[in-house]
């Protein structure tokens, strides 16, 4: 009589594919009018406009630059007294300013009602285009002041243009200077969500003292810093790792191996110990297949080992544990 055994392989699983875009109206397309010339203080031309998604949440005065204006003739590609800039997709595009040489407190902000509330613990992509206006590059100052706030309430202060008081989770790097007025530039950041944040807020947090210019004004007709954005994207990044807890390295070619099926993680280990708690093996993602030996290259019993997996996502670091059942 013959006896069949049969065992399944289980997994320990993490996976994220979706790429729906959670920033409403990211190219700033979906609007009911167009106002046409710079925004005044403490106007908000994104409610005006109807611009689904958007609002101005301070007194400042940011911009929507867009096709057939109400009022005024300042429509892209040429805006007077900002710059040159056509958008990069669709007809509109959003201004804003984030140093101003008169009055160096100055920020100017859009802010953004995301589709859905993040996930905690999941990992975002955001990205966005931005292009300088030509008369920063007149005055060869450009800032590397570009930046993203995530919050489950909106940060708003509707009778102040000063800098708003939070801590941005994205930022640039301080040396990296935006110059081009011709092209769009990708910006791009990865977050770590801490659950139930809904809306983003872009421009720059940082005051006068601390914002990082490539070039002091000499005096107060020294060169602003004035962005135009477009095609704003928050995505769920589409990462993914997957462990075995069973394998049965008999030299058959059939499940020989303890291999992590990490995508999209460039930097990450796993590290293999016996019950003891003694490192056994060592795996990363240039050597990513245990085949049940040490490193020395002696096979080791049949029994339950233990992992850890670490991984590198942005600016996160991440732990996994589990078990590994070795057959022989």
């Amino acid at each position: 009589m013959k006896t069949f055994f049969t065992f399944f392989l289980l997994f320990f699983s993490f996976s994220s594919f979706c790429q729906i875009n959670l920033v409403q109206n990211g190219s700033f397309e979906q609007i009911d009018s167009c106002y046409g010339d710079p925004s005044p203080l403490g106007f908000d031309v994104f409610q005006w406009s109807g611009c689904d998604g958007w609002i101005n949440p301070t007194y400042a005065s940011s911009d929507l630059w867009c096709e057939n204006p109400v009022f005024g003739n300042n429509t892209p590609p040429f805006i007077p007294g900002v710059g040159f800039q056509v958008p990069r997709t669709g007809d509109n595009i959003s201004g804003i300013l984030v140093f101003e040489v008169a009055a160096q407190n100055y920020r100017e902000y859009i802010q953004n009602e995301l589709v859905v509330s993040l996930t905690k613990d999941k990992y975002y992509q955001f990205t966005m285009y931005l292009s300088v206006a030509d008369y920063d590059a007149i005055y060869g100052q450009a800032t590397s002041c570009v930046q993203v706030y995530f919050s489950d309430s909106q940060p708003i202060q509707l009778s102040s243009y000063q800098p708003l008081n939070v801590i941005p989770q994205i930022t640039n790097s301080t040396n990296n200077y935006y110059t081009d007025t011709l092209d769009w530039i990708l910006f791009t950041g990865v977050y770590k969500a801490n659950g139930n944040e809904k809306y983003i807020t872009i421009g720059c947090f940082k005051d006068s003292a601390n914002i990082s210019l490539s070039k002091q004004p000499t005096d107060s007709t020294g060169g602003d810093n004035y962005f135009f954005i477009d095609d704003v994207e928050l995505t769920e990044l589409p990462i993914s790792y997957h462990f075995p807890n069973v394998f049965s390295p008999n030299g058959d070619r059939f499940n020989d191996f303890f291999s992590p099926n990490v995508i999209n993680i460039a930097k990450w280990d796993c590290v293999i110990y016996n019950r003891w708690g003694q490192e056994i093996y060592k795996l990363t993602n240039g050597n990513n297949g245990w085949d049940g030996k040490t490193t020395a290259g002696k096979n080791v019993s049949a029994g339950t080992y233990y992992y850890v997996f670490s991984a590198t996502i942005g600016n996160e670091e991440i732990s996994e544990k589990g078990f590994i059942t070795l057959l022989r």
